[in-house]
């Protein structure tokens, strides 16, 4: 069975992605064929479980993604058990992953990635600023992968139980749908093709030109 399918089987971590939403990454991922992709996220999930695999049942690839000091220890197991260690680079996100992204592009020689898939907070502020850092991390030609684009905080369930933190939102942010938003202010801008998919409205692609 390929790794790929086994992860559907771990009931015990907690879903990130709907049964369509992984099938489109797959296939898309497979069409890229990428060498290096880059997890935009402040803690490894199950989608980084699903990229890993993506990688390996190709045979080739790697994943660098982040985690937090308090990390999904079920999904660090989950990766020892699949044998996936090995495709992936994990960096410390601590206060906030942006800055993790920072070090990044400080590195030496130059980073570039083939595939970047944006998995970290889903507001304007942290939607916007991720997808500037990644594109200076994104090779020529490169693909973005962008997942929750429906997401808004007023149907949030996390928002709902602590409606002490929407407070100093105005209501035309709260009604918004920030990852869509940043997606059709910023991208043609930063000179991108943006594609979507009707059957999966929660995901959106974007191609470097």
């Amino acid at each position: 069975m390929p790794v790929f399918e086994e992860i559907e089987n771990l009931t015990d971590i907690p879903r990130k992605l709907r049964a369509s939403e992984a099938a489109l990454l797959r296939q898309k991922l497979i069409g890229e064929a990428p060498e290096s992709v880059l997890e935009v996220c402040q803690d490894i999930s199950q989608l980084t479980l699903y990229l890993a695999a993506i990688l390996d049942d190709r045979g080739g690839g790697s994943l660098t993604t982040f985690h937090s000091v308090k990390q999904n220890t079920r999904a660090t197991t989950a990766i020892r058990e699949l044998g996936l260690q090995e495709r992936i680079a994990s960096i410390p996100s601590g206060r906030s992953y942006t800055w993790a992204m920072q070090r990044l592009l400080s590195a030496q020689p130059p980073l570039s990635f083939d595939v970047c898939v944006l998995n970290g907070h889903k507001t304007w502020d942290a939607s916007g600023f991720g997808i500037v850092l990644a594109d200076l991390l994104l090779r020529p030609g490169g693909l973005m992968v962008f997942l929750d684009t429906q997401w808004s905080m007023s149907t949030s369930p996390y928002f709902r139980e602590r409606p002490h933190l929407t407070q100093k939102f105005d209501a035309d942010e709260l009604a918004s749908k920030p990852v869509a938003l940043a997606i059709e202010r910023i991208l043609p801008r930063l000179n991108y093709d943006v594609s979507e998919v009707p059957e999966v409205p929660s995901m959106s692609f974007a191609r470097k030109k």
